[in-house]
Formats: C-alpha cells, structure tokens, sequence
C-alpha cells in the first residue's frame, strides 16, 4: 500500500492511494497534476467525501478529463454539478466495486447551519490484502473498523489550543462553536482508537490538521504512544 499526501489542511486535501485512486480533489488542477507525476489518466477513479471547496475544487476539472468520480447524491446537488456519465452516486452503508477496490461509504457528521454540508461521507477501501478507513471532517464516528490495516483519519485541534485561541480572541467565538462541531479533535481521536481492534493496524495517518489550532508533532507523539503504531502528520 502507498499513501501519498499531496495536500492536507483547510487551504486543500487530496490523497493519492497505490498511485491510481486519488481521494478528495480539494486543490488546483496544476497541483493535483504534480502530484500524480503528471499520469491523471492512469487515475483509476477519484472519490469525493463532501462538498466543501478545500476538498472539492477540481471535482469538474477532473470530470472533463474523463476520471470516474464517486460522491453521495447530496454531495452532487450541493455543488449543482450537471449529470455526467462520469459522475457516480454513492450511498452510505451500500458497496461498491471500482475495479479492484471494494468500497463501504459510511456516515460521517460535518453539517452546521453556517456551513451546510449535504450527506458527507467517509471510506472503507478494501484492496487485496489491506483495508484503509478514511474519515476527515467530522464531529464523531460511530462505528468500528475490525481487520484495518491503515488509517487516515482527521485529527483538527486540540481542546487546549483551541481553548487557548478563543481566549486570545484569535479565533471567533462562531467559528469556534463551528469547529467544535464539524471536526475530529485530538481527543476524540484518542477515544476513536481507544474503542477499536488495533491488532493488524500497521499505519496511521493523521490528516486535516489545523495551522492555528494543531499541533501536527504535538499529535503524532500522542497517537503513537497511544497506539504503539507509526504515525505520519
């Protein structure tokens, strides 16, 4: 398995998986290019979680350059994207197969009334003899991931530094409810792993980490320590 972070944070999220399975779109054309050494048409498909700019920006981009992507109706209306042969409807609790990928979409929480967000989704991603699970932009995860071998899973702020923004009137008291309602914290990461079988977890990725209120080595340390699994931030 190779996970490559092309880019991770609230300015733009794309991922590419084994070098073919791009997840999220959420940055320019020209960098997602770069990012898959220039290949875009060996991209078996591209899967889209939500459909807020930092993960989407490229969805239509991609699309003309004939890439199957896979997103909820939800996700699809909310960006008035026009119907497209390309265009691939997923829905949460029901698998899909694209080539040799096996996919569980599943539930995730990310809408609030100052930032709606229509049917989010995370990803199991079955391939060969691993399973991924990637979750970014949510309030909480509700299920357990038994027989995953890697993780990608969102780790935003930290109570303390988020805490410590408010109070220095850096961050919003609006913008700091919203957070803290639409986004994985240290924390609750920590009760994340902590309620699940880690037994043939080999890696985990931290992603979607705050400049302002993360701490990206402050977080690896603690999940590594928690876990005993390498971490990458």
């Amino acid at each position: 398995m190779k996970i490559k972070k092309i880019a991770s944070g609230s300015s733009g999220n794309c991922f590419l998986y084994n070098n073919n399975l791009l997840i999220e779109c959420g940055i320019s054309m020209k960098k997602i290019e770069k990012g898959v050494d220039y290949s875009v048409h060996d991209l078996t498909a591209c899967l889209l979680s939500h459909e807020h700019r930092d993960h989407s920006k490229s969805v239509e981009s991609l699309e003309q350059r004939c890439i199957e992507i896979y997103m909820s109706k939800g996700t699809h209306d909310a960006l008035s994207l026009p119907d497209s042969c390309f265009y691939h409807f997923l829905e949460a609790g029901k698998m899909v197969k694209i080539n040799d990928y096996n996919i569980m979409p599943f539930e995730v929480y990310h809408d609030h009334e100052f930032m709606p967000c229509k049917e989010p989704l995370g990803f199991l991603i079955k391939h060969q003899d691993d399973q991924l699970v990637f979750i970014t932009d949510t309030s909480h995860v509700k299920y357990q991931f038994p027989g995953t071998t890697h993780f990608m899973i969102e780790c935003n702020y930290s109570e303390e530094l988020i805490n410590k923004s408010l109070a220095a009137r850096t961050l919003p008291k609006s913008l700091y409810d919203r957070i803290r309602c639409t986004h994985f914290s240290l924390e609750q990461v920590k009760i994340f792993f902590e309620a699940n079988d880690l037994s043939t977890c080999e890696e985990i990725h931290l992603i979607h980490i705050s400049l302002n209120n993360g701490n990206a080595e402050l977080f690896q340390e603690t999940i590594q320590e928690l876990t005993g699994k390498p971490v990458y931030v």
